[in-house]
């Protein structure tokens, strides 16, 4: 942790919650924007997966983004 996937709309990534250490957050990097908290990495990347951010132009574009998070960028190694 953290994980990275770069998509044309932007490099999401998950890292670990500021102040809830149960909790992750899902952040677009180059808009410094948090998409939301989650209770695991692999619930966010479900989440990216299945458009279900809450960032309008991700959620309703026809990007495929693996679920699996051993296909995301594993930055902490």
């Amino acid at each position: 942790m953290p994980y990275q996937y770069k998509t044309p709309y932007g490099t999401f990534v998950i890292r670990p919650h500021r102040s809830d250490p149960t909790r992750v957050e899902l952040w677009i990097k180059e808009q410094k924007h948090c998409c939301g908290t989650y209770h695991s990495a692999r619930e966010a990347a479900a989440e990216v997966h299945a458009h279900h951010t809450g960032n309008e132009q991700w959620d309703v574009c026809g990007l495929d983004v693996p679920e699996n998070l051993d296909e995301w960028l594993n930055t902490a190694t």
